[in-house]
């Protein structure tokens, strides 16, 4: 993996973790994903909360997710009436998380809970801010979206002088005050490491991890995803260098049409 670090701090154990899941129309993923997670969790003896984002859902979704509650009180759900966007379900999941960590995942079976335990083994290493997941060995799918996967994390590489190779991954472990910290809408989501880089969340690190193949239900990525993902990019470029100094970048505009 690699790591990018700003000085050493003494490690705490984690003491209690907030899972994160966006969801939308997963009705046969969502009950197989929570007795997997349950099994995982419940052997890590710490204190832990599953939060369910259904992203307005028009399956059964929503319905399986409330009868889990109804048996669990470790899971939470968080309902929105039409489907608003991943940024959207991760802010809102944020703003509920109260454990020291939260983590990340995806709700279609394509990130293993069985995982879990890396995320927490590598944290022990260094008080990391965030450790992203990186599907080494992915299912190989579409060519052009390969491509464009492979380009989309090239660019930000070398925009950002953050060597990771899956900045897309949803597979995360973060600090509770860095996730909180987020002012994320649109599809900034996909630049999570990056804008937590820039507030000061330097240590951060990338660590392998499986990937299965989906089981039910189909892939949501499309290219026009890659296509405002461009624009995106521009903004978090805005962000970057002109947030603190807007005139810079409208007073450059205004004067050369001056």
């Amino acid at each position: 993996s690699r790591c990018f670090e700003k000085g050493k701090r003494r490690w705490n154990t984690i003491k209690s973790i907030s899972v994160v899941i966006p969801v939308f129309n997963e009705e046969k993923s969502v009950p197989i994903l929570y007795s997997r997670l349950k099994f995982v969790l419940n052997k890590l003896k710490i204190r832990y909360e599953i939060i369910f984002v259904d992203d307005g859902s028009t399956d059964k979704t929503l319905v399986n997710l409330k009868s889990i509650t109804n048996k669990d009180s470790n899971v939470k759900i968080v309902s929105f009436l039409k489907n608003l966007g991943k940024a959207e379900a991760y802010a809102a999941g944020f703003n509920q998380a109260t454990g020291d960590y939260i983590l990340t995942m995806d709700g279609d079976l394509q990130d293993a809970p069985e995982d879990i335990p890396l995320f927490i083994r590598k944290s022990k290493e260094k008080r990391y801010d965030l450790i992203c997941g990186w599907k080494k060995s992915k299912h190989k799918g579409n060519l052009i979206n390969q491509i464009l996967s492979k380009l989309f994390n090239k660019i930000l590489t070398l925009f950002s002088g953050i060597k990771f190779h899956d900045f897309n991954c949803p597979y995360r472990l973060m600090k509770k005050e860095a996730a909180k910290q987020l002012n994320i809408y649109g599809g900034l989501y996909r630049y999570i490491p990056i804008l937590l880089y820039l507030e000061g969340y330097t240590n951060i690190c990338e660590m392998p991890i499986r990937n299965s193949k989906r089981r039910y239900g189909k892939s949501k990525y499309r290219f026009s995803k890659f296509y405002s993902g461009l624009f995106d990019l521009i903004t978090v470029i805005f962000i970057k260098n002109y947030l603190k100094k807007p005139l810079h970048f409208f007073g450059t505009i205004g004067f050369f049409c001056l």
